[in-house]
C-alpha cells in the first residue's frame, strides 16, 4: 500500500481534491493560545497538559474540539508514569501463589496505556510519522472574511438581508445577469 502524500504537496501538485480529505472543516477555528487544564485532571495529568498543550497550539492543530482527547492523552500518559514507577519500585517480576515468581500485572497495564498514549499523540501529529498527515486546524474566524458567510445564511431572512447588504445592488444585478449569459450561451447558443 502507498504512503499517503501530505495535503501541503498535493496542493502544490495540483492534485488536492477537497472532498477526498477527511476532517478539517467543522473541527472549530485552532486555538492561539493553551488553554488551562481542566479541573478534573489528576496531579500527573496536569503536568502532561502544561507540556502538550502548548506544543499542540503552536504546531497550529489544537481546536476546542480536541480538548476531551488531549484530557484523556494527558490521563493516559499519566498513568503510564504512574505505572512505570510501580514497576520501578517493585520490580518486574512479583512472588507467585505456587511459590515461584511471576511478571508483575503493571507490566501489561503499562504496554495497553504506552500503546493507547501513543495512537492519541499519533492523532495530534507528534511523531515523525505521523506529522506529515496532520493538517492545520482552520485560523481564527477574524483570519477567514468568509468564515461568517454560513452564519448568515443560517439566520434565515434577517441573516440573508445582512449579508447582502455587504455588497452593493449594482454588484448582485451585474453577477446576476452575467449568470444568465452564461447560461444562455452553453445551453441555447443565443447571443
Amino acid at each position: 500500500m502507498t504512503e499517503k502524500l501530505p495535503t501541503e504537496t498535493k496542493r502544490l501538485k495540483g492534485t488536492f481534491r477537497q472532498s477526498r480529505e477527511r476532517g478539517g472543516i467543522g473541527a472549530g477555528a485552532r486555538l492561539t493560545e493553551a488553554p488551562l487544564p481542566p479541573e478534573t485532571l489528576s496531579g500527573g495529568a496536569i503536568g502532561e497538559w502544561n507540556w502538550l498543550a502548548p506544543v499542540l497550539v503552536e504546531l497550529e492543530v489544537l481546536t476546542r474540539a480536541d480538548l476531551r482527547t488531549l484530557a484523556l492523552c494527558c490521563e493516559t500518559l499519566s498513568t503510564a508514569t504512574e505505572l512505570e514507577t510501580t514497576i520501578r519500585d517493585e520490580g518486574y517480576t512479583i512472588p507467585a501463589s505456587t511459590g515461584g515468581r511471576k511478571s508483575h500485572p503493571a507490566l501489561k497495564a503499562l504496554e495497553t496505556n504506552r500503546n493507547a498514549g501513543l495512537r492519541m499523540l499519533n492523532d495530534f501529529g507528534l511523531s515523525p510519522k505521523c506529522r506529515k498527515f496532520v493538517t492545520k486546524a482552520p485560523g481564527p474566524a477574524k483570519d477567514n472574511p468568509w468564515a461568517n458567510l454560513e452564519l448568515h445564511q443560517s439566520l434565515g431572512e434577517n441573516g440573508r438581508k445582512e449579508f447582502v447588504s455587504q455588497f452593493t445592488e449594482e454588484r448582485w444585478i451585474e453577477r446576476y445577469f452575467g449568470f444568465i449569459q452564461m447560461y444562455a450561451d452553453a445551453n441555447c447558443g443565443i447571443r
